[in-house]
């Protein structure tokens, strides 16, 4: 299953590999395999010192799982593309200029990569057979409808004429009742 966008086709392997490649640097920046300074100095100013490392493995870790496993990816995504342009912007552009531009360059390119992630369609959208995980419907709709009956008056006759000028004739005869 692809989908066209302006003549770009991502398939939805695309989709899972554009997924867990950026879920496994997220995953590693939780983790400390990779250095994230940015990160580390965003949340540092937001919450106290002791519990920051604590906050920041866990925000960072939760959010990639939810990417990863495709879960809430669009809010996942959004929360850490935000994430990361404010921690990178401060850190680079901030009263202290932790970081060099380049990296923040770096920091939009993983933005680039989330909203990638973010333009997966949601399961909402998408097909039972698609997405076995969505509820179905138990509705029984009849597929053939009987048509409405022309609405007719006391003597049998149908409300309006059929021709255009037999129906003006009848606007006309109104005219004249009032």
């Amino acid at each position: 299953m692809t989908e066209q966008s302006n003549g770009v086709m991502i398939s939805k392997s695309g989709h899972q590999a554009i997924r867990l490649l950026i879920a496994s640097w997220f995953i590693g920046a939780s983790t400390g395999v990779v250095p994230y300074e940015a990160a580390h100095a965003m949340a540092a100013r937001l919450i106290p010192w002791s519990w920051s490392e604590l906050a920041l493995s866990t925000f960072l870790f939760a959010t990639a799982w939810l990417i990863l496993i495709g879960r809430q990816t669009r809010g996942a995504a959004l929360l850490l593309a935000l994430f990361v342009f404010w921690s990178g912007y401060m850190a680079s552009f901030g009263p202290h200029k932790t970081l060099e531009f380049h990296e923040f360059w770096r920091d939009l390119a993983l933005m680039g990569a989330l909203l990638l992630t973010y333009t997966q369609p949601a399961a909402i959208n998408t097909t039972p057979e698609e997405c076995p995980q969505t509820r179905l419907r138990l509705v029984n709709k009849p597929q053939n409808r009987p048509l409405p009956s022309p609405a007719s008056n006391a003597t049998g006759h149908a409300a309006f004429d059929d021709s255009p000028d037999e129906m003006a004739g009848l606007f006309n005869r109104m005219m004249d009742y009032a």
